[in-house]
């Protein structure tokens, strides 16, 4: 009876250890999806800031500001935005479909 004892709890061993490592996977996979929703969330609210900070500045300007930086805006992921002072448009580099 002893002998199958050993062999049986590392075969249990092994597989409990296969099991947190299944675990931990899946966490680590959530935790990035998580950080990726939040990203997409702070730069489409960039988006919206500086579209809407562009619209107000062309609405007392009658023309587009030079860039963003002349806007003074306190946003979240500044480098990830490209702006285009000929059409007003703010794009997302990271999220284009924004």
């Amino acid at each position: 009876m002893m002998k199958l004892f050993l062999p049986l709890c590392l075969l249990f061993s092994v597989v409990a250890c296969d099991g947190v490592k299944d675990t931990q996977q899946e966490a680590q996979e959530a935790a990035k999806t998580t950080i990726q929703q939040i990203d997409r969330a702070q730069v489409l609210s960039d988006l919206k800031t500086a579209s809407t900070a562009v619209e107000d500045y062309f609405a007392q300007n009658n023309s587009y500001p030079a860039s963003l930086g002349d806007l003074k805006l306190s946003l979240n992921h500044p480098q990830d935005l490209t702006y285009d002072p000929q059409t007003g448009k703010v794009y997302s580099k990271t999220f284009p479909n924004l």
